[in-house]
């Protein structure tokens, strides 16, 4: 559900049910959500060229695989 200028929030936490809820809370803000469950999903979309870049990127440092710490100091190639 993205809206006609494409801005978006990334949300990137692997406990579904906090995930829900965040996204709900945000959705009800009138945020655009887009939710993945691992860094490296979130990190190949943002490797995708000419996709747009979220306005806003909610993360958690505990995610599986990669953390959410390397997945922070990875964001700085991509954004």
């Amino acid at each position: 559900m993205t809206t006609k200028n494409e801005d978006f929030v990334m949300l990137v936490l692997k406990d579904r049910r906090r995930c829900d809820r965040v996204s709900g809370w945000l959705d009800a803000m009138d945020f655009s959500v887009r939710v993945f469950h691992s860094a490296e999903d979130a990190i190949a979309v943002l490797n995708t060229a000419n996709k747009p870049k979220p306005v806003l990127i909610v993360t958690e440092p505990g995610l599986s695989g990669m953390d959410g710490l390397d997945f922070c100091r990875r964001l700085r190639f991509f954004l």
